[in-house]
């Protein structure tokens, strides 16, 4: 069965949902901007009294811009995920959106590892440099 939801409907959980972070102490100050965000994109594209399936809502949202980062993406749908699990709450069929639709979250970095001799030789470089001390001026940007 499928969960369908209005944008008006959303901002009221999204309100609960935040006083109810906020009472466990959480600010939650990025999680209530990409909340809003989601709010405006469902408003925008169904209007606000318009019911939109949550699961084409949330899926659309995520995909609305092409070149995102897979770990941007994640996070926003954590935050989102968040939401739909606390609005199961009051709503036990409501739907819940699973781990498997958030992106791979994979780091092309691959550190270097400097070897001993090579930090010896930074230490020992480091040591006799008699330039400039540059932390007060660091320190006063």
């Amino acid at each position: 069965m499928r969960t369908f939801v209005t944008a008006a409907c959303l901002a009221h959980d999204v309100e609960k949902f935040l006083r109810f972070r906020r009472a466990m102490g959480v600010q939650y100050l990025r999680g209530e901007f990409v909340l809003n965000g989601f709010i405006r994109f469902v408003a925008e594209q169904w209007g606000w009294q318009s019911e939109v399936a949550l699961d084409e809502a949330i899926g659309r949202w995520l995909s609305r811009i092409t070149g995102r980062k897979p770990v941007t993406v994640g996070l926003e749908f954590g935050v989102v995920r968040q939401l739909c699990m606390y609005r199961r709450r009051e709503d036990p069929s409501g739907y819940v959106p699973e781990h498997a639709l958030a992106p791979v979250k994979e780091s092309h970095y691959i550190p270097y590892i400097f070897s001993h001799d090579e930090v010896t030789r930074m230490l020992r470089v480091a040591s006799i440099h008699h330039g400039r001390w540059i932390w007060a001026p660091m320190l006063r940007t």
